[in-house]
Formats: C-alpha cells, structure tokens, sequence
C-alpha cells in the first residue's frame, strides 16, 4: 500500500507544483487529480496502483468533512442572521446555471437532430 500512498502522493506534490508555476487561484489537489487521471487513462499508473488507498480514501471520506462541519458551528450564529441572502444566493444561482446548462445543452442536441 505503500506505493500506492507515493504515487498518490506524487500527483499531489505535481498538481501542487502546477498551481505554484501557474499562479493560478486553482488547488493544487485538483491540478494533482487531474495529473492521476490523464495518468491512469495513458496507462501510465495501472488501476491496481492506487485502488487499494482510493477506496481507503472514499471509505473515509467522512472524517475529512469534521473540520468544515465544525467551521459551520462555529460561525452559526452570523449564518443565522445571514440565512435570507445565503439561501437566496443559492436559490439564485442553482437556477442560473440549470439555464445555462439548459440553454448550452438545448442548442447542441438542436444541431445534432438537423
């Protein structure tokens, strides 16, 4: 298991290494996904080089949502005074891009049907 914790480990250090070269606002965990998939997909990393850690990983994923769930607790009371605008800005939102989507996703399948 501790080959695939390192390869893991390596895409993490590159994505990290990426979003530094880049300058860029984008976490370097997602750049790190993004280097593990294209390896996986080039058969670079076979699936049996990280599957036994990822399903570690999911099986746990529980656990790594503790310190925001606690942020939240902390931060309640000014969530409770804010409540009108965060749920209108997510309402708001949740429906612009259901019309984006919907309004990118309608015009392709028009062309693909003509």
């Amino acid at each position: 298991m501790l080959k695939q914790v390192v390869v893991v480990m390596m895409c993490l250090l590159l994505g990290n290494a990426v979003k530094y070269l880049l300058g860029v606002s984008v976490p370097g965990s997602v750049f790190g996904m993004l280097i593990l998939f294209l390896l996986l997909k080039q058969r670079l990393v076979k699936e049996s080089d990280v599957s036994k850690f990822a399903n570690f990983l999911l099986d746990n994923m529980a656990f790594f949502f503790v310190p925001p769930g606690v942020g939240i607790l902390l931060y309640l009371d000014m969530i409770k005074k804010e409540i009108t605008p965060i749920v209108g800005a997510s309402i708001i939102s949740t429906l612009l891009v259901f019309l984006v989507v919907g309004i990118i996703s309608g015009g392709r399948n028009h062309e693909q049907h003509s």
